[in-house]
């Protein structure tokens, strides 16, 4: 699958988490996703130069700037977040995995987000009252958010080591192998082309 095959599948199956996604098809629409990020994260830079050479570089002009692209960096990461997800799954799927990993990932995030959240402000009002000590500091809360990191961490890599293994060979339980259709699909188009 190409680059371009590839994007064109992840947006057709916009919101699809049935099925299976060869290597290629997960690859392809990572690289897209990060390409797109990359574009908005230099077309902010771009319209922050001319505020640097104008000597305007304070925070209510950099607001000024930064606030739309911002809010477009979350519209398109908004828009990019389903079919992202999809094929995501889809390639779990092509590994004879359950979608859910994917699913626990998001869980385990919400709650290392909501920890740490909640210990930063617990460590931002013990700072701020003079007459707390380092016995105030609640390390049992700052060890917990320590190992979800760890776990985040070494879960993204197993993540990350199926995405890059070959999917099963063969029919599986969530369909049939892509790259066998893949392969179906050149022979007919040179067929096609001899007749």
């Amino acid at each position: 699958m190409t680059f371009g095959q590839s994007i064109k599948t992840c947006f057709r199956k916009y919101a699809v988490f049935k099925g299976r996604a060869c290597r290629s098809e997960f690859w392809w629409f990572t690289l897209f996703t990060f390409l797109v990020s990359i574009a908005l994260d230099f077309l902010l830079g771009l319209f922050m130069i001319p505020l640097i050479f104008k000597g305007q570089f304070n925070a209510e002009s950099i607001n000024s700037v930064s606030t739309p692209f911002y809010i477009v960096s979350l519209v398109v990461g908004l828009a990019l977040l389903l079919p992202t997800l999809g094929v995501l799954v889809r390639r779990l799927h092509d590994r004879d995995k359950s979608g859910w990993w994917v699913g626990i990932l998001y869980i385990v995030e919400a709650i290392f987000v909501a920890l740490s959240l909640v210990a930063g402000l617990t460590l931002f009002a013990i700072g701020e009252n003079p007459a707390n000590t380092a016995d105030d500091i609640p390390f049992g809360m700052l060890f917990l958010v320590a190992l979800l990191a760890i776990l985040l961490f070494a879960y993204a890599i197993l993540l990350l080591v199926w995405c890059c293994q070959r999917g099963t060979i063969g029919y599986n339980k969530y369909g049939p192998d892509p790259l066998a259709a893949e392969e179906e699909n050149v022979v007919d188009v040179e067929l096609k082309n001899l007749n």
